[in-house]
Formats: C-alpha cells, sequence, structure tokens
C-alpha cells in the first residue's frame, strides 16, 4: 500500500494558497455581488474530496485492522469465486477477468483486499445490534 509523506493536509497535493492570494479572492467575491466565483467552487470540491479521501483511508485502515484482530483471511477459492462472479456479471471468462487483474501490479491484491473488506463488514453487520430510539 502507497504511503504518504508529510502531514494529513496534503493528501490532495494542494497546498493552501498564501495569504495574498486570498485576499484577492475576498475582492473578487465582493466584485462579484456575493456570488460563488469558480475558485471557490473548485475551492469547496477539493475540499470535500480531501475529507472523503481521508475518512477512505482511515475506514481502510480500521477495517484491515479488524480484519487481523479477528483472523479474517482471503482464500485463493475466495478470490476464484468473485472473479467467476465478475466473470458473469461482465459476459466474460474467469481467465479474461483473470487477466485483466494480473495485467496492472497490484491489482489482484486489490481485488483481495476488496474481498476481505466485504468478510469484515459482514462479521461487523452479523454482530450488530439495532436499537430503537425512544422518542
Amino acid at each position: 500500500m502507497p504511503t504518504s509523506k508529510g502531514s494529513g493536509s496534503e493528501i490532495s497535493g494542494a497546498q493552501e494558497p498564501p495569504a495574498s492570494d486570498r485576499a484577492g479572492s475576498d475582492a473578487l467575491e465582493a466584485d462579484s455581488g456575493g456570488q460563488d466565483t469558480g475558485q471557490e467552487k473548485d475551492a469547496a470540491l477539493q475540499a470535500d474530496l480531501r475529507d472523503r479521501a481521508v475518512r477512505n483511508v482511515q475506514a481502510h485502515f480500521i477495517l484491515d485492522t479488524i480484519g487481523r484482530k479477528e483472523g479474517i483471511v482471503v482464500t485463493d477459492a475466495e478470490v476464484d469465486e468473485r472473479i467467476a462472479s465478475l466473470a458473469q456479471k461482465l459476459s466474460a471468462t474467469p481467465e479474461a477477468i483473470r487477466n485483466f487483474y494480473s495485467y496492472r501490479e497490484g491489482s489482484l491484491e486489490a481485488l483481495r483486499h476488496s474481498i476481505l473488506e466485504d468478510k469484515v463488514m459482514g462479521l461487523l453487520f452479523s454482530k450488530a445490534t439495532i436499537e430503537k430510539e425512544n422518542s
């Protein structure tokens, strides 16, 4: 799994603009009558995507940790079963699907990890209790 150097705020690769640039965008907002500019929309979208990426990475690590602690493993037979299922859905042969995943380094491991996450989520749902909220 790739790792990131630096602080978590660098996930998107963007840096905070200098104060002088921010002041300029404030002037643009005033000139536009308070309407969102394209830059503001881009910044909001970038912030939203950064937040989602952070949550996804956190969920990834949490599910990995639970899987390890619970001793959940993915067998080759489970990978073969997932490949067969994908082949059926895509009207392809299992060999074609396996070749697709094998072509790019790490893709087959990503498929294996997806199965692991599904198994961990299944475990969590099986142990979950639903309580009605008292109104």
